[in-house]
């Protein structure tokens, strides 16, 4: 009888494989198995030997425990993307696998942790395809009034998502051509972020907030008509490269939100693009490499949480994660894990035109250890 490995997942293998964009046939040559072999273990009609358990394991980066854990969160609602049709599938696999990874994290971590509870807007309940630009207006101002957030400039977009219970990741990919992607996961919605451009992240953590509309929600969102127009001395490059730095948005989104209000015509609109392709500010703007890249904080917080009670190996191991995933995931090393206790998310309501009359202290958000509860 071949000895096989019992309790082994196929679907675990596609998983760890597809996050390496490794395929089938690489993984057979690597294994010095066929193809056919392979398929079997994914379908789950054969199990690897204990020596080949190992090697997979070994190949692709992931505890053994890794492949015989079945319960396993999965989106709820279709995953999202935003991305250029270049994206290659073997990206998009591989970034839909981290997001499970954050969903399966989380959830682990939920059970010993408090985690923010999922508080955002309520979903627009008709039709999107019938969806006016004056109605998303009102659903972008709608959810600034939610989180009292008044008509200032979004001080923190990653941290106003985690303190609304949204999981939120950064990775480098390595994709140019993914930017990001979204998805509920039972509970509460998975964001990860995939560029490391400050202002254009914005845009993204924004656009993953809705499914509906998302360049104009995200315009309007990051730019309230009002405050933005107050604040527009006039409509050029250089106003609006004065404008980033308080903003954080792109210039190139203020030129879209600008000729969106009417504040400027078509053809300013094409000149002001065409201008800024020529002083070379296309795929890189002035302020890009300046601005602080907005860093996502609860997993690795609740992770350090953890890390203080029972030690950094007991809590990684009890994870089913592969460490250098949890770290990426959490977005910092095993080493900045274990002295990382900061226990709590703050969220600063931004200095302008409160959206409650008077304002209120900024609110703290504990994660607190569930034990001691």
């Amino acid at each position: 009888m071949r000895p096989g490995t019992p309790g082994f997942i196929g679907n675990r293998l596609i998983e760890a494989r597809e996050a390496r964009e490794v395929s089938t046939s690489a993984l057979a040559d690597l294994l010095q198995i066929s193809r056919q072999v392979v398929y079997a273990y994914e379908k789950g009609t054969r199990t690897p030997s204990p020596d080949v358990m190992t090697k997979i394991a070994d190949l692709l980066g992931q505890p053994v425990s890794f492949f015989l854990e079945s319960d396993v969160p999965s989106p709820v609602t279709p995953v999202f993307f935003r991305s250029r049709k270049a994206a290659l599938k073997t990206q998009r696999l591989k970034a839909k696998r981290y997001q499970q990874w954050a969903a399966e994290l989380a959830t682990r971590l939920s059970t010993d942790v408090d985690l923010p509870d999922p508080s955002l807007p309520p979903a627009y309940a008709g039709d999107f395809r019938g969806l006016s630009m004056d109605v998303i207006e009102e659903l972008a101002m709608a959810a600034r009034t939610h989180w009292r957030m008044g008509a200032a400039p979004v001080p923190n977009m990653v941290r106003l998502l985690e303190s609304s219970g949204v999981i939120t990741v950064r990775l480098d990919l390595e994709a140019d051509d993914l930017d990001g992607l979204s998805a509920w996961f039972s509970d509460r919605p998975i964001v990860v972020l995939v560029s490391n451009k400050g202002s254009a992240v914005r845009s993204k953590a924004a656009f993953d907030l809705v499914e509906v509309q998302a360049h104009r929600f995200a315009a309007a969102f990051l730019l309230p008509s009002e405050s933005f127009a107050d604040e527009c001395v006039s409509f050029s490059l250089d106003t609006f490269r004065v404008l980033k730095e308080r903003w954080k948005v792109s210039i190139g989104m203020m030129i879209q939100r600008a000729w969106q209000l009417g504040f400027i015509s078509d053809q300013q609109r094409t000149r002001l693009f065409v201008n800024r392709a020529q002083r070379g500010w296309t795929r890189r703007e002035p302020l890009d490499d300046q601005l602080p890249l907005e860093r996502p904080e609860v997993l690795a917080m609740a992770l350090g949480l953890l890390v203080e009670d029972r030690g950094l190996d007991a809590v990684l191991a009890a994870q089913r994660i592969g460490v250098s995933d949890i770290s990426r995931l959490a977005g910092v090393s095993p080493q900045e894990l274990a002295g990382r206790t900061a226990p709590v998310v703050r969220l600063p309501i931004p200095v302008g035109r409160p959206a409650v009359a008077g304002g209120e202290a900024a609110p703290v958000i504990p994660l607190t250890d569930r034990r001691q509860s």
